[in-house]
């Protein structure tokens, strides 16, 4: 990737870069008002967040008077896109609408990235975006939006400006191998061998996943080197024997966080009830402000969308109770 610093993504995504990049030219360059909405998603580990990267760096360097609101839900969320923009743009107690107002009156043009944005766009945030044109005449406004789901919230809405969608499909084998001999190429701890066995081996336990490739390559070289097939099957069997930990360990989301190390101590599953009482003893012992009862089921959806957390309800003697657990897996093409 041309001047983005380092990524083991550097020559992929080419195709998909090319036409947002096009789409962003298009929309410096109109004389007349036009503001974009673009949504892209795609499957953890298929290179939204590089591409989302590339764009803001390389943006940066084409365009001094473009104003670049980036935002990593992951770090950022704060309650929603309403909160987010208030923090970001030191606006506290406005609206979304005010916000974009104080914005649009500042007469630059704005390029708004959001990544991961199913953990703070829901449907009311994608119908205030979508009354960008209507709301705010004088387009001014890129907005691009990851998605780590295909349960987008915007299809079935109705909209005024222009709408693109792009996916993002997982990794192929060849394009993995590329990902894992640029991470070997570039480790700091020089550039083990692996065999011929163990790269495929990693290459169809991943299934097109990129980010979990890496964090195979990364536990096999743990145990020895120069790395075999049997290191790689060794590696999966402690993934797949502590599936919360190895998929918790990215998470910088202090309440994601709190809730699977709690939902951890209970592997048959705990009530939700429970859960949130524990969950409260848990940030109140580690000096963490605990999130209201609605906040807190709303971190429950985002880590069951993400495959981290199981919720069922099921009926008993004294009625009907939701049920948490471990998103279990078994075996290791279940990673």
């Amino acid at each position: 990737m041309e001047n983005s610093g380092n990524s083991s993504g550097r020559w992929l995504r080419e195709e998909e870069y090319s036409r947002l990049w096009m789409l962003l030219e298009m929309f410096m360059e109109s004389t007349a008002p036009l503001s974009m909405l673009v949504i892209t998603f795609g499957k953890a580990g298929t290179g939204k967040t590089t591409l989302a990267r590339r764009i803001v760096w390389n943006a940066t360097s084409a365009w001094k008077d473009l104003r670049i609101i980036y935002l990593d839900s992951h770090i950022d969320c704060r309650n929603g896109f309403s909160a987010v923009l208030q923090r970001v743009l030191n606006l506290s107690g406005y609206s979304t609408f005010e916000i974009l107002r104080n914005m649009e009156e500042s007469n630059h043009k704005f390029l708004i990235i959001i990544d991961n944005a199913e953990n703070i766009i829901d449907e009311k945030s994608v119908k205030n975006i979508l009354k960008i044109n209507e709301g705010f005449p004088n387009g001014r406004f890129f907005i691009l939006l990851f998605f780590g789901s295909t349960d987008i919230p915007i299809r079935t809405l109705s909209f005024s400006q222009p709408l693109y969608f792009m996916h993002l499909s997982p990794y192929g084998p060849n394009e993995i191998r590329m990902i894992l001999g640029f991470y070997l190429s570039n480790s700091n701890t020089g550039s083990p061998f692996v065999s011929e066995d163990a790269l495929n081996a990693i290459i169809k336990a991943s299934r097109g996943n990129a980010s979990l490739a890496l964090e195979i390559l990364k536990l096999a070289m743990c145990f020895h080197r120069p790395i075999g097939e049997s290191h790689v099957l060794e590696a999966l069997k402690m993934m797949s024997k502590y599936p919360l930990y190895y998929r918790s360990i990215k998470i910088s989301d202090p309440h994601a966080e709190a809730i699977l190390k709690v939902v951890s101590r209970h592997p048959q599953g705990v009530r939700l009830k429970k859960l949130f009482e524990e969950y409260h003893s848990f940030c109140r012992d580690n000096e963490i402000r605990p999130l209201g009862y609605t906040q807190f089921w709303k971190k429950i959806r985002i880590l069951e969308k993400k495959m981290l957390l199981d919720f069922k309800v099921i009926n008993l003697k004294e009625g009907r109770t939701g049920i948490v657990r471990v998103k279990c897996t078994s075996g290791e093409t279940n990673l």
